[in-house]
């Protein structure tokens, strides 16, 4: 599980962030914003896959799957 927090500044809109779909410790599987699902879009840069989503304020948990 990878988590990490936002605090978004005065004025700023439009952020996303990117985390990477695989990781050592397996396939992501969901990303909640306290506790809230988020639905995310999958984006290849430079050959590796990436979780793309709007970014708010709060607390991130983005959940990965052992790969058999």
């Amino acid at each position: 599980m990878l988590s990490f927090s936002v605090a978004v500044g005065t004025g700023a809109n439009g952020l996303q962030t990117m985390v990477p779909t695989t990781i050592v410790a397996g396939a992501l599987t969901t990303i909640t914003l306290n506790g809230s699902p988020v639905t995310f879009s999958r984006q290849t840069i430079k050959g590796i896959e990436y979780a793309i989503f709007q970014v708010a304020a709060g607390t991130y948990q983005a959940t990965y799957t052992p790969t058999p």
